[in-house]
């Protein structure tokens, strides 16, 4: 057993006290002279029973009480078994080696690699390792138990070649993130194990401002944790980044931005614009040595990876900024210039080359199909269709292919977005729309029958309820329209959500009552006018009223256009997917329909072929073009997105370890200190009473005889007074 303040031990002298007053009689305060006795010499009193302990009880109640308050504030800890031989082990080191973007400035591996040897050179024979790498995620490449499990004379050469193949990749810093997750790892110890005497993160890495420290303030830092950071310098110092900003609201021109450092001695930059075309693929190559990085692992290529020869195009346009140090300045180019579907910005006038190049895709339209399942043609003014049709209008980022099922072969039932219902179906049309609505599908049930109208309950799995044709006075109008929902979402405001201006001459009742239904709108009358039933992934949406002229206004009305608009925009893939990303975002394989397979060329020229629908997660691991091509039903298509690097990667200039300091991370002593035997000795002891709060208990365990000795105190104290009253 031990103890971590042991000055308070010598409060265990103070049982002394209720001994003392246990032995002591006090001498009578009061004195009545007697005039027979003045002539007589005081004599001491004779020591009797009466100066003996009376109530051992009561004194052995009160001496335990201080002893046990005493040991309690001296921290007292049990000693384990294996004590000293977790002293035998040594330090706990976990190295994380930065592999980010930044580092892939000219000498930072290169120095990383050194400082990795002269860590492992210097360490003791008992130190254990595991070493990790991060960038914005944290990759472990040899763990403890991996270090414990090797020969001694082989350990350090082993996870030098665990490095092999790897070199910095193009994502961000994130030390918010990263810190917490290498302490929480390297503190991460299975049943068996107990935590070593002293555990140490090595940090080799540029610490560069764009570092990301948010999260770092939040943590709870353990104390048993060190933070050594191995700050690393580049040959160039100096840096200046390229940056996409893109265009302005209303502004179809593109806008760049060159973020020049503080210590830069450059301030003339050139921006060279130029097409640039994945190419073609050539005949499959097996990459020596390059290896893959994709959902955080880094992995060698397989066999049906290919390589793709890049095309150099048209020359490039040339333009000239001028920046000086620490400041950064935005560049616009002319929409006339950027004619190529995709393009390479390259920044020359600096010296630090891994940060110079952007890339821009335009973004290609999202391609959406509404089905119609309706009469008409499309040039007759008084069909249904002809609205419809001209409703769904597409816009710079949409396309609209408008399928007619009474067309015959063009009817592409398996793509559409979205489906109008305004006839009655057979019992093959009604399967199968019940099958895709179970998947995903969204569908419009315009009632302009009873008949049409209980397609929607069959639609949604529901049972049909009894439909009549409403006996409308005059006109109906909507009321208690839900604004809240998508559908109305766009006249939430008092001065739009006026609904009175819609006449309809004729709607059906039915009786809603589901708890998956939601009644959008009512007639005046209370009858539902617009029902939403969820159906698993999908909806069905019923207008009890028609959209023709018979029955109401609807089609000429101005809200019309927004609220059928609003039914496609709720539809999960009709918005374009983004064409610009930053490396390691997802690329955005919504855009596939039912193709089986895809195929990705890489800016790099590596091809690869996919499952669809697998679930993988495929990352963009490099800056450049991306290309995803792949055969739906339609024909083959391919689209092309640009990733680019993180603007924060960009600030090169180095972190102070006071600004660490300041935020609160636990610095180590400096490099070369080791703690000495007493510092290793009271770390532990610390560990160990920290685990077992050891005086929590004895405190508790001091109070409770507190108030036994003061219950038992009274209690003799009221037999001595009921004594002394017997005796008087």
């Amino acid at each position: 057993m031990g103890v971590i303040t042991p000055l308070f031990l010598a409060g265990i002298a103070a049982i002394a006290g209720p001994i003392l007053f246990h032995m002591i009689r006090r001498t009578p305060k009061g004195q009545v002279p007697f005039s027979t006795l003045m002539f007589l010499e005081p004599s001491p009193p004779r020591v009797t029973r009466r100066s003996a302990v009376e109530h051992w009880l009561l004194l052995l109640i009160r001496a335990t009480a201080v002893t046990v308050l005493a040991i309690a504030f001296s921290r007292p800890f049990l000693r384990t078994e294996n004590e000293q031989a977790l002293a035998s082990q040594g330090r706990r080191i976990g190295i994380l080696l930065d592999v980010s973007a930044s580092m892939r400035r000219e000498g930072l591996w290169e120095k990383a690699l050194k400082e990795l040897n002269q860590t492992l050179d210097q360490a003791k024979e008992n130190d254990s390792f595991a070493l990790f790498l991060f960038d914005k995620e944290l990759i472990q490449l040899v763990s403890f138990e991996d270090w414990k499990g090797l020969d001694e004379g082989t350990r350090g050469e082993f996870l030098r070649k665990q490095l092999d193949g790897i070199e910095p990749g193009w994502q961000a810093t994130d030390l918010g993130t990263v810190l917490p997750e290498a302490v929480t790892a390297v503190l991460d110890q299975k049943a068996t194990e107990t935590a070593a005497v002293a555990t140490q993160l090595i940090v080799i890495s540029d610490l560069q401002k764009g570092s990301r420290l948010t999260g770092l303030q939040a943590f709870d830092w353990p104390d048993s944790v060190a933070i050594d950071f191995r700050p690393l310098k580049s040959k160039t110092p100096e840096n200046a980044g390229l940056q996409i900003i893109g265009s302005a609201e209303g502004d179809s021109d593109l806008r760049v931005r060159i973020d020049n450092s503080i210590d830069s001695a450059s301030d003339a930059f050139q921006i060279a614009v130029e097409e640039f075309s994945p190419g073609s693929a050539t005949s499959p190559l097996v990459p020596t040595g390059e290896r893959v990085r994709e959902r955080g692992q880094t992995s060698k290529p397989a066999d049906r990876i290919q390589l793709v020869a890049h095309e150099e195009l048209a020359a490039p346009l040339t333009l000239s900024a001028q920046v000086p140090a620490g400041q950064n300045r935005v560049v616009r180019i002319s929409e006339n210039d950027l004619t190529a579907r995709a393009t390479r910005l390259t920044l020359t006038g600096d010296a630090t080359p891994f940060d110079n190049e952007a890339w821009f895709v335009r973004p290609d339209p999202a391609r959406v199909t509404i089905e119609y399942y309706g009469e008409g043609a499309t040039d007759e003014p008084n069909e249904l269709r002809y609205y419809i049709e001209r409703a769904f209008l597409p816009t710079p980022t949409r396309e609209i292919d408008f399928v007619v099922a009474s067309d015959g072969p063009t009817f592409a039932s398996a793509a559409a977005a979205l489906t109008i219902v305004a006839q009655p179906l057979n019992a093959e049309q009604l399967k199968q729309l019940c099958d895709e609505i179970r998947n995903g599908r969204h569908v419009v049930v315009v009632g302009e029958t009873p008949e049409i109208c209980g397609l929607a309950f069959e639609l949604a799995d529901r049972a049909v309820p009894e439909i009549v044709e409403a006996s409308v006075d005059n006109y109906a109008m909507l009321s208690e329209v839900n604004l809240d929902h998508p559908l109305f979402s766009a006249f939430n405001d008092v001065r739009l959500a006026d609904f009175s201006k819609l006449p309809i001459w004729k709607h059906r009742e039915c009786q809603v009552d589901d708890a998956k239904a939601s009644v959008l709108a009512k007639f005046d009358s209370g009858s539902p006018a617009i029902v939403e039933f969820e159906n698993k992934k999908g909806s069905v949406t019923l207008f009890t009223f028609g959209w023709h002229a018979a029955d109401s206004r609807f089609v000429l009305w101005s809200k019309f256009v927004p609220v059928v608009n609003s039914l496609l925009e709720r539809v999960e893939g009709t918005a374009p997917p983004p064409s610009r990303l930053t490396v390691g975002d997802a690329l955005p394989l919504s855009i596939l329909s039912d193709a089986k397979t895809f195929k990705i060329t890489r800016p790099s020229g590596l091809v690869k072929d996919y499952e669809n629908g697998s679930g993988e997660l495929i990352l963009a691991s490099e800056p450049g073009i991306y290309q995803v091509a792949w055969t739906p039903s339609s024909g083959p298509r391919k689209s092309l997105f640009a990733a680019n690097l993180d603007p924060l990667e960009s600030r090169t200039s180095p972190l102070g370890l006071d600004e660490l300091a300041a935020i609160g991370i636990p610095l180590a002593t400096a490099a070369g200190e080791e703690p000495s035997d007493e510092e290793k000795r009271q770390l532990q002891s610390r560990e160990l009473e920290a685990s077992q709060r050891a005086w929590q208990w004895l405190i508790l365990g001091g109070l409770l005889l507190l108030l036994l000795e003061t219950w038992l105190a009274g209690r003799t104290a009221e037999r001595q007074g009921l004594a002394m009253e017997e005796s008087a």
